[in-house]
């Protein structure tokens, strides 16, 4: 029987040494390259950079990404400490099937579903979304605050000078003024932001312990203050607070906590009321020491406000709020009286059907208002 031919048959192997020399620098360049991507793998090139960069690298992270790199490791878990500014949004824990549900509502009471929704179960799942949402940001801001009191025993305070806080209304909101007191306290914030959110379909508001919002006013480096949504607080003896913004108070907020911030507060430079119903009464503003200059007022629905003593008053500004003129009681009527402790007074009222009103006061303090 005849072998089976092969073309090979009688080809010798060629000695590994009796290469081309072009087929030698290919597999020479191959086996560097391959040394060279095992060796990059193995580095870890990201902790070789300096503090200050990697500081610089957390800076455009959010809060609860630049937090989390602190279980890397020892020399992460410090960097978050170098933060000068921190965001804790409740919105940021929300899942999306929560924005989805409240978009859903949104369109069902103008049945576009027709009768297929049932508003009931929706509301409830949506409620329910808040209600865990807070729960898990109140664990959060609490262990937070657990280890940043042990690292303060060792390594130092931390340095904060913008804190954002939003959250929702409710009983786990207590966390929320355990934060605020360590920052301004400890911590020495310059701007704070206390944005409080509702639950759905609900009117509540964040109010502070009786101490306010620090033990320690008087050495406190607070500068601008804006709260939503909140009862105000006691600010007397913050000398450093020179902006505030008053946003969505409640109706029920008594209309000496607005004169108040006028007459506690003299070294308040600009006061900005927005969206803040006052229900309760006529507020009169009779501050001889107020070194504000200017007053913002935007879509507000005042019972009546009237103005008399404002000494340093360079600018107020009126804008989409509701305003009206009945028998016996004048809706948006700005009273300006006492001018400067002159003797004689000009009144301002907002012509029909304009929504807007600047008046910036120049030159003489007697000289009329500009309108715009």
């Amino acid at each position: 029987m005849r072998a089976p031919l092969t073309r090979c048959r009688n080809r010798m192997p060629r000695p590994p040494d009796e290469r081309s020399p072009l087929s030698s620098a290919i597999g020479r360049k191959g086996s560097s390259q391959r040394r060279r991507l095992r060796a990059s793998c193995c580095d870890d090139r990201l902790s070789a950079l300096t503090d200050d960069l990697l500081l610089l690298i957390l800076r455009r992270l959010g809060t609860r990404e630049a937090l989390a790199t602190a279980a890397l490791s020892k020399r992460w878990a410090r960097l978050p400490r170098g933060l000068d500014a921190l965001d804790f949004r409740v919105s940021d824990i929300l899942p999306a099937r929560y924005f989805r549900c409240v978009r859903v509502h949104g369109e069902a009471t103008g049945y576009t579903y027709g009768f297929n929704v049932n508003l009931k179960v929706l509301c409830a799942s949506i409620e329910r979304f808040e209600r865990r949402a807070m729960r898990a940001m109140a664990a959060s801001v609490n262990n937070f605050l657990d280890v940043d009191d042990d690292y303060d025993r060792g390594d130092g305070r931390r340095s904060v000078h913008t804190l954002k806080l939003e959250f929702f209304a409710t009983q786990f909101s207590a966390c929320i003024n355990r934060l605020i007191t360590k920052a301004v306290d400890a911590w020495g914030v310059e701007d704070l932001e206390v944005l409080a959110k509702s639950i759905f379909r609900r009117q509540d508001a964040h109010s502070f312990p009786h101490h306010g919002l620090c033990n320690n006013p008087h050495e406190s480096r607070l500068r601008s203050l804006k709260l939503a949504a909140c009862y105000i607080p006691p600010l007397q003896g913050f000398h450093a607070l020179t902006t505030l913004v008053l946003q969505d108070l409640p109706g029920s907020t008594p209309t000496t906590a607005y004169e108040a911030v006028f007459t506690l507060c003299p070294q308040l430079q600009a006061l900005h009321l927005k969206s803040c119903n006052l229900s309760q009464g006529i507020v009169s503003v009779d501050a001889p020491r107020s070194e504000i200059k200017q007053l913002i007022m935007e879509h507000c629905w005042f019972g009546q406000i009237k103005l008399y003593t404002l000494p340093v008053l360079e600018s107020m500004a009126i804008v989409d709020t509701n305003m009206c003129l009945r028998p016996g009681m004048s809706l948006g009527l700005v009273c300006l009286s006492r001018w400067r402790h002159a003797s004689r007074a000009f009144t301002s009222i907002l012509p029909v059907g304009k929504r807007i009103l600047v008046m910036t006061f120049r030159g003489s303090p007697l000289s009329s208002p500009t309108i715009s």
